[in-house]
């Protein structure tokens, strides 16, 4: 059905009359059917008025309203094709739209308009090439939407084309946008659409930039994208996971969908592989126009400049081991072993070119660092003895970005108004990312220090010198010992070319690459796909989610297939998850980490958080874990910045809440003013626009919760959402329920000279906390656990952002060195079912008076049902209460771990709290039974008692009975066994467990409103039958009918 279309008043008077006539039309059919209707005799339909046509019998029994619903949507396509061929025509006229189309017509892709729209239009799928400023991007999905205009065929025409970076996106709408004279989005032909931001176009005859990941999650809701006539996949030589994963579901799509056009396009020459992967599909090359680049490589800089290494980042060149702590591929390694062992022929070689001041630099140079010093004086040299124009340098990251800028600034030549210094980072606010774009006034010069996102997403015109840093991050997951590794790799050749050609766009350029000749010989020609060094929970719950079938088996189908190891790590990961069942279907809990934005184990803690109703501290928690966490370090000021976070901890020994409460003041801050939020921001060495980025994540996260029923608003400050948002202790314990069993243990030493804190995983053994985090330092935890959510190699191996928990981590074993395997996970699969019947009512309408911090970690990690069904799980333990002269048996729901989930909820029998009601003589003579005939009575009730493991008998008062004692609850047990099993020839429960409370009467907790804490206090242990070694929980609770059944309730970890 083709999508909704806005009319302008024009048009919607034109299809009301078209309307009006066939309804006229229809009404003039339906009397003459009234006049020769079925039951009339053969005489009077043969007398019919000649002026009224009779309709043939067919006419009527098969009335064709599809041909009549065609025929009148054919009518409006007819005219909107009609409006957009005249909006065309106007254009022709338009100052603007003329001097654009004059630059247009001088780049490379126009010469070949003709050629690429036959092409296009003759093949399902093309694959474009096309040199650095070609005009590809820009041009391609303009010839493919005139022609169509041109053609009277524009209303079907709708041109997707994605992009691997959100800046990439919005600066080639607007340019396309402006070079047709007109803004972005607004109904015109051109618009744009990334995560948290859109300007959308027209429905038809339009052109839509946008990030891979939309399109990914269009397929959600259409996954035969059955709106879009063209997608363009641009720069699929980065291969990046989202456009590798794009390919292969658009390759099966085109079976479904023969009328959809694929282009593929590529910045490099490797086109022929997009070529055989879509069954050796045609190719076309757009040669590029450049000025000459001059290059010089990190030799020739060295000379030329003089520079010489500090007397710090001097070190002999082979004294350390390379590379040291790094997981390195086996061919990176071949590579470097041949590094070293030409390293002597090639100083031999310098040696008749080059001073020896320059060859003593390139001996002590650290190789696994970009030398900012040197990018600094270099600089300084092109501004000093240059040409004119903008300066590029490429850098890995945004820690030698904005190092290099505090460097630059603290020199007095460029805190002048001659110089614009730009950062340019895929993750800054897109406000600021335009200015890149913008020439400078005459005698001012742009420095942009970019990533590699300005390689091929973007074009910066005014560039003339391009300063290669020779590195690039990269992500590489290790599958056999579960780490990623993010470090500063060397580019490949294809990337050192596209950095090359940002210089000479408008003049002969320089291109200065901080890597000697030796290192360039060595350089891999491609980057390795990111499909193959990525973990890959994410990818195969989005395949699941989207109906792709078996994980393997569509993975099977990319380009470049991941590892065996790869794949069946991640799969189970996420079982352990309980995201995925055992026949890797998606779980009610994994069907919604699926539809979040999100890594799973944050996915789980947002819906922890809606649940628990603390929803607003965790999507922060949640939103700076998935981006960043909004702390800068200024150069020079590092104990200040830390000291700072120190101070937002308050002492809390928490990462996670440090950054919550450094938002929440932020919040503060803008509430009273502009002035007051820089001051803020300043004082605390926080990112304003990091903190905006993670405000708009979290609306983000709060529209997915609301879509999916956990919510009832979409403002995450929503009070109903809120209510238990002060409660420190529930959110550590949503954090940790998400990030399980990602936990490390914490041995503290015993020497009374030197305090020391040791922290141990179960898979590593002994690692570091992170240098940025507030429990880095620290020689004294109250408890034994901390909760991290990365864990990074590099020099060592670091566990980073970390919370310490306490009651959060029971029922998992006590680990020491060597680290012994947790418990087993709890199973979620049974009682997470209700998530996917919305809508869902949270557990904040329940009073709290009995939901405890204590039992809130247990809470989450078994039961997520709807407050409705609480009731209704099974309950058990029973617990028998006395009160004054009468026992009373009493059940409330139990939310017990795996040991004891074996139970079948359709063979639970539920028996409620025992009252003084006389509607039941079976209940009214219970409150005079002794505890003996108490408990056979339930007893007798019970399906299956050898599953019964834990009981609570709660004192408070004289009863028949007499004292509740350990040896009389004992005796009383054994003698309800006795009498149920063994006198009946039965086997007996092979272990039970039973717990008294001494001191503390059921009247004396209610009138006090005793604490869950002082409940456990008074709790003590009593063995009837031996258990087996093992951790598991027990729930008690005091209980009092006269108080509106209110129950305290508590968990408490014990062992035997």
């Amino acid at each position: 059905m083709r999508a909704v279309v806005k009319m302008d008043e024009s048009r919607e008077k034109h299809i009301a009359r078209l309307l009006n006539s066939v309804q006229a039309q229809n009404n003039n059919e339906r009397s003459s059917c009234s006049k020769g209707s079925w039951w009339a005799t053969e005489n009077e339909r043969n007398n019919v008025s000649p002026q009224l046509r009779q309709p043939a019998s067919s006419e009527v029994k098969d009335h064709d309203w599809d041909s009549e619903y065609a025929a009148e949507e054919n009518e409006a396509g007819t005219y909107l094709d009609q409006q957009l061929r005249e909006e065309m025509q106007k254009k022709r006229t338009n100052y603007k739209y003329l001097e654009m189309q004059t630059f247009r017509e001088k780049l490379p892709s126009y010469g070949m308009k003709e050629m690429i729209i036959k092409m296009i239009n003759s093949n399902q799928v093309t694959v474009i090439s096309g040199e650095t400023g070609c005009g590809k991007t820009t041009q391609v999905t303009q010839f493919i939407l005139d022609d169509h205009i041109n053609r009277g065929k524009g209303s079907s025409c709708y041109i997707v084309c994605t992009q691997p970076r959100r800046i990439s996106a919005i600066s080639v709408a607007e340019r396309v946008a402006a070079e047709r004279g007109e803004t972005c989005g607004r109904e015109n032909s051109t618009g744009y659409q990334i995560r948290l931001e859109s300007q959308m176009p027209r429905r038809q005859g339009s052109i839509l930039y946008c990030t891979t990941g939309i399109v990914i999650q269009w397929l959600q809701s259409d996954p035969h994208l059955a709106n879009v006539s063209h997608i363009v996949i641009d720069e699929i030589h980065e291969r990046n996971l989202q456009s590798d994963v794009l390919m292969a579901i658009v390759k099966d799509l085109l079976t479904l969908r023969s009328d959809l056009k694929v282009i593929l396009m590529s910045a490099t020459l490797n086109a022929e592989k997009f070529s055989q992967y879509f069954e050796n599909c045609p190719m076309l090359h757009i040669p590029g126009f450049t000025y000459p680049v001059k290059e010089y490589l990190l030799e020739d800089v060295i000379e030329m400049v003089r520079y010489m290494p500090k007397d710090s980042d001097r070190r002999p060149r082979w004294k350390k081991r390379f590379m040291q702590g790094r997981m390195i591929r086996p061919e990176k390694e071949q590579k470097e072993e041949l590094y070293r062992e030409r390293w002597p022929d090639f100083v031999r070689k310098l040696q008749t070119k080059y001073s020896q001041s320059t060859i003593e630099a390139l001996e002590t140079a650290d190789d696994e660092k970009v030398d900012l010093d040197l990018i600094v004086e270099l600089i300084r040299f092109i501004v000093l003895k240059g040409e004119d124009g903008a300066i590029l340098v490429f850098l890995p990251g945004w820690d030698n970005i904005s190092t290099l800028h505090d460097l630059l600034m603290s020199q007095v030549m460029f805190k002048s108004d001659k110089f614009i210094i730009i950062p340019l980072h895929s993750l800054m606010p897109t406000v600021n990312q335009k200015e890149v774009f913008k020439r400078p006034p005459p005698g001012v010069r742009k420095i942009v220090i970019a990533t590699n996102i300005a390689e091929t997403s973007i074009t910066i015109d005014d560039v003339v010198h391009v300063i290669d840093g020779g590195k690039i991050k990269e992500t590489h997951y290790d599958t056999q010992n579960n780490i990623s590794t993010m470090t500063a790799e060397w580019v490949s050749h294809a990337n050192a070319k596209q950095r090359k050609g940002r210089a000479g766009r408008v003049q002969p350029g320089h291109c200065y690459h901080l890597y000697n000749s030796l290192r360039d010989s060595l350089l891999d020609d491609y980057q390795l796909p990111e499909i193959v060094r990525m973990p890959l929970e994410e990818l195969c719950l989005q395949i699941k989610i989207l109906k792709l079938g078996g994980i393997g088996s569509f993975l099977s189908k990319l380009m470049d297939i991941p590892s065996r190891e790869a794949i069946c790590l991640a799969i189970n990961h996420l079982m352990e998850l309980n995201a995925l069942d055992n026949h890797e279907e998606l779980t009610p809990l994994g069907f919604h980490l699926a539809r979040l934005p999100v890594e799973p184990h944050i996915g789980k803690m947002i819906l922890f958080g809606a649940l628990f109703c603390c929803l607003d501290p965790v999507l922060t928690i949640a939103a700076s874990l998935s981006f960043k966490d909004p702390f800068v370090i200024p150069l020079g000021k590092e104990k200040m910045a830390d000291a700072r976070r120190k101070e937002l901890s308050r002492n809390l020994k928490s990462d996670h809440l440090t950054v919550l409460n450094a938002f929440e003041g932020w919040e503060y801050a803008k509430w009273r003013g502009a002035r007051a939020e820089r001051d803020y921001c300043w004082e605390n060495f926080l990112s304003s626009n990091t903190l905006k980025m993670l405000s708009n994540m979290k609306g983000q996260f709060a529209e997915h919760l609301l879509n999916a029923g956990f919510v009832s608003s979409r403002n995450p400050n929503d009070p109903k959402s809120n209510n238990n948002s002060n409660n420190e202790k529930l959110i550590k314990a949503v954090i940790c329920a998400g990030l399980y069993p990602k936990v490390a243990k914490i041995r503290q030493s015993l020497s009374k000279k030197r305090k020391m804190v040791k922290v141990y995983t179960k898979s590593d053994g002994k690692v570091n906390i992170h240098p940025k985090s507030v429990n880095v330092e620290e020689t004294e935890f109250h408890y034994s656990w901390l909760v991290y959510h990365l864990k990074m190699r590099t020099s060592s191996k670091r566990i980073a952002l970390l919370p310490d928990v306490k009651t959060f981590m029971q029922g998992v074993s006590h680990l020491a060195p060597p680290v012994r395997a947790p418990a087993p996970l709890w199973d979620l699969t049974l009682v997470l079912r209700a998530l996917q019947d919305p809508p869902f009512e949270p557990l904040g309408s329940v009073p709290l008076l009995w939901l405890t911090w204590k039992t809130t970690f247990l809470l989450a990690i078994a039961s997520a049902r709807r407050v409705s069904e609480l009731s209704a799980l099974s309950c058990k333990p029973p617990f028998l209460v006395f009160h004054h002269d009468r026992a009373v048996l009493c059940t409330i729901p139990s939310f017990l771990p795996k040991v004891v989930s074996d139970f079948h909820l359709n063979q639970e029998i539920t028996i409620p709290t025992f009252c003084p009601s006389h509607s039941n003589p079976k209940e009214k003579a219970l409150h005079t039974l002794d505890p003996v005939r108490a408990l056979k009575f339930y007893l007798h009730r019970v399906q299956d008692f050898r599953k019964v493991d834990s009981l609570l008998v709660i004192p408070s008062g004289p009863h028949q009975g007499g004292a509740a004692t350990k040896s009389s609850i004992s005796r009383w047990i054994k003698q309800a066994i006795h009498r149920a099993y063994v006198a009946r020839g039965r086997t007996p429960p092979a272990r039970l467990t039973a717990h008294s409370t001494r001191g503390m009467s059921t009247s004396w907790a209610f009138r006090n409103q005793a604490s869950a804490e002082q409940l456990c206090k008074a709790a003590t242990w009593t063995s009837v039958h031996s258990f087996s070694k093992f951790y598991h929980f027990d729930t008690f609770a005091a209980s009092d009918t006269r108080f509106g059944r209110r129950v305290l309730q508590a968990a408490v970890v014990t062992s035997t």
